[in-house]
């Protein structure tokens, strides 16, 4: 985007331009790509991504392992700023790497993209810094936190970070993430409608946790929700099932390898037949049998805009897996 002026004298343009030079990397960079702006804002610009780098240059001595070093002094010489930094498990971030890393997050106005991924040895302390410096970052869009051993902790610190940043991809898959922190994030989604994906898979939420989620999906603009493997059943799919149908925005749902058997699948065979959004829906590896196949195959019927459906690996006889493929067919996925 670029501002629109007339009429303003240069010494002016640049009192403006060295202000939002110097408080926002992100205004600067913009500012530099108008043609009145962009002689008044190069030395502006010039220290403000000068300071950036030696922030992480400062961050990649003090992590210590010598790939992860590398790989962040590596990126600043062929980008001026950096802005995606991917650090999955293969680097072994621990705790103390991670400090560093959240030392250079502060007041940093670049990174968008921080993959920090199965290091497992980062854990609360270390996420928890990470959060702490994502307050004064603003324009973060992607945060992979996958396989951290946060914790309730680690999810608390994450779900304040939210109110203050604008990350679009949250994933907290395989934390150890109990009721408490999955109730923290749920709070931060009830006034949040800018994170659009939440992967929380693969943890421990349990029924408060998915029924504190399912209480503000009408409110909160995810389009995409991962809840596979959290120890759901028939009465968090109840809950889950009146969300939808009261959700306009949700598009992808995943509930595999749960424990929902007929009952939550009929609910929510009742809810598709209201919904109109939800697009992929997965219900594979749980209990459903032949009453809750039908339920979801007569919904199929009525609702004309979910496009995939997985149902492997539940106990669905022959003749209710033929009704399903026949409900709609191409729109089925496997049985």
């Amino acid at each position: 985007m670029c501002l629109h002026v007339t009429n303003l004298p240069d010494d002016v343009l640049s009192v403006i331009a060295r202000l939002l030079a110097e408080s926002d990397l992100a205004s600067a960079v913009a500012l530099k790509r108008c043609s009145r702006f962009k002689d008044l804002v190069t030395r502006q610009v010039e220290n403000v991504e000068k300071s950036t780098d030696k922030e992480w240059r400062i961050a990649a001595a003090k992590i210590g392992a010598r790939n992860v070093a590398t790989m962040i002094t590596d990126g600043l010489e062929h980008n001026t700023v950096l802005t995606k930094l991917h650090l999955d498990g293969g680097h072994h971030v621990n705790t103390f790497g991670a400090v560093a890393i959240a030392q250079a997050l502060r007041n940093n106005a670049a990174l968008k993209s921080l993959d920090m991924s199965f290091n497992y040895k980062t854990g609360y302390m270390g996420v928890a810094a990470i959060a702490e410096g994502l307050r004064g970052n603003g324009v973060l869009t992607e945060l992979n936190l996958f396989d951290n051993t946060i914790g309730d902790r680690g999810a608390v610190a994450i779900a304040e970070t939210l109110c203050n940043n604008r990350v679009l991809t949250l994933n907290i898959g395989a934390n150890k993430i109990g009721r408490k922190g999955a109730t923290a994030i749920a709070e931060a989604l009830r006034g949040d409608a800018v994170l659009k994906n939440l992967d929380i898979g693969y943890n421990d939420i349990g029924g408060e946790g998915v029924a504190a989620i399912a209480e503000v999906l009408g409110n909160a603009g995810l389009t995409e929700l991962n809840l596979a493997r959290n120890g759901i059943d028939d009465a968090c799919a109840v809950a889950l099932a009146s969300a939808l149908r009261d959700n306009g925005v949700l598009i992808n749902l995943n509930l595999d390898r749960n424990q929902i058997s007929d009952k939550g699948a009929k609910v929510i065979g009742e809810a598709l037949i209201v919904n109109r959004k939800l697009k992929t829906l997965i219900l594979s590896y749980n209990n459903i049998r032949d009453e809750g196949a039908n339920a979801i195959g007569k919904a199929l019927t009525v609702n004309g805009k979910l496009k995939t459906l997985y149902l492997c690996h539940n106990d669905i006889g022959a003749e209710s897996a033929k009704a399903l493929a026949s409900a709609q067919r191409g729109r089925v996925g496997p049985m």
